[in-house]
């Protein structure tokens, strides 16, 4: 292997141990003899960074284990679709943590590793965070150095890439890399210098801007596709209130129709009643015409005349004389026979009663001798008495006079 790290195995267990508490974490790479640190990234503990992170080409080798867990992960579907919305907002499951634990085993490797090319040992500070700065349960120091810093003296830039990969370090069980790739560049300048800390700090304010977009970009895709979800439900809904509206109107406006014909049929019932009331009328006064014509009514005295045309001015007896059934029964001398004796029956209720004579009052003679043929009794208690011992009962013979007022006996004294 090219590269030497000492202190990252700790580093690496802090991290598997800690992988479910931690937001992210930052890499800081400090140089000799100088105060300042100088950033070299920063990786947030989310699937969005462990896919970048485990897309990176492998040149050294060293993540080939993490590969090969992540293959597996992916054939296994414990990635999540990268065009699914929904999966931003849910939980991590314990497989997804799992994956970006070695998302960011594999970013810390990658940086390390481009930080110490061409160096003899580079000290760089990782410190990972929780979420909302709350703490830094991880804060470690990583020494890494290059071991082919002396192979570069009398390398041509064409052999520079062969000689950067030492066939024999390569595992078995991983494919070899590619070797046409492009090397590093050499460094054009001195890093150490202040314009070179500028230009890499203006490198690492691009590649922080170029992260802050793609996440910009993710998030509003993301809010892009719960806003169409929502207004697609939101369209949905109201296309099933129109559909409800337009079958209340219809059948608002069937009822409608409905009660306009209950009401032409009830016109043309009282219309066809009235025309049928008033042609028996018609018929009834030429019978009446016809009967007065005639001489029917001839000889009645003038009172009965009088009291006979009410009768036919009224307008239900009129409706019931014009009935076919009524005008066959006063034909019929049985009924008329019938009807006279009912009239003589109302005539008689209609006469005044006779008030109910009083009931004379008995004489005197006649009380008393009803008073005479009473038994006599013996002896007639006064009043009954409640406690004999107290009040002893008193005793007195019945009056042979019933008109006589028996005088009470005095009551003994206590």
């Amino acid at each position: 292997m090219r590269f030497l790290f000492h202190g990252l195995d700790d580093v690496e267990a802090h991290i598997e141990q800690m992988k479910g508490d931690l937001s992210h974490l930052a890499i800081h790479r400090r140089a000799k003899n100088k105060a300042f640190e100088e950033r070299l990234g920063r990786y947030d503990f989310t699937l969005d960074d462990a896919r970048r992170a485990l897309s990176l080409p492998d040149r050294y080798g060293l993540c080939s284990d993490l590969h090969d867990a992540a293959d597996e992960a992916i054939d296994d579907g414990d990635l999540d679709d990268p065009d699914d919305a929904s999966a931003a907002t849910r939980e991590p499951t314990p497989e997804q943590v799992n994956l970006i634990a070695r998302g960011a085993l594999a970013f810390v490797r990658h940086t390390l590793s481009r930080s110490g090319i061409g160096a003899k040992g580079v000290r760089c500070r990782i410190r990972a965070y929780r979420p909302k700065g709350m703490g830094i349960p991880i804060n470690a120091t990583v020494y890494v150095t290059d071991t082919n810093i002396g192979e570069f003296e009398g390398v041509t830039p064409d052999d520079e890439q062969d000689a950067t990969v030492p066939a024999e370090d390569t595992p078995f069980d991983h494919p070899v890399p590619d070797t046409s790739a492009p090397a590093a560049p050499r460094e054009s300048f001195q890093m150490s210098s202040f314009i070179g800390r500028q230009m890499q700090e203006l490198g690492t304010c691009y590649a922080d801007f170029a992260n802050l977009l793609l996440g910009s970009m993710t998030r509003v895709q993301t809010l892009n596709d719960g806003m169409h979800r929502r207004l697609s439900y939101e369209l949905t809904q109201s296309r099933k209130q129109v559909d409800t509206l337009m079958a209340a109107l219809l059948d608002h406006r069937i009822q409608q129709l409905e009660v306009s014909e209950r009401a032409v049929e009830g016109e043309r019932s009282a219309r066809s009643r009235s025309d049928l009331a008033s042609q028996a009328v018609k018929e009834l006064g030429d019978a009446a015409k016809a009967f007065l014509g005639g001489g029917g009514l001839a000889g009645l005295p003038p009172e009965l005349l009088s009291s006979i045309a009410p009768l036919l001015q009224h307008p239900e007896l009129r409706a019931l004389l014009g009935d076919p059934t009524v005008l066959g029964l006063l034909r019929d001398p049985r009924f008329l026979g019938d009807l006279a004796a009912m009239l003589r029956n109302v005539a008689a209720q209609g006469r005044p009663s006779r008030p109910a004579r009083r009931p004379a009052r008995p004489s005197k003679a006649h009380r008393h001798r009803r008073r005479a043929r009473r038994p006599p009794d013996l002896f007639r208690v006064r009043r009954p008495n409640p406690n004999p011992r107290r009040h002893p009962p008193e005793w007195r013979p019945l009056c042979p006079n019933p008109t006589r007022t028996p005088t009470p006996s005095p009551r003994p004294r206590r």
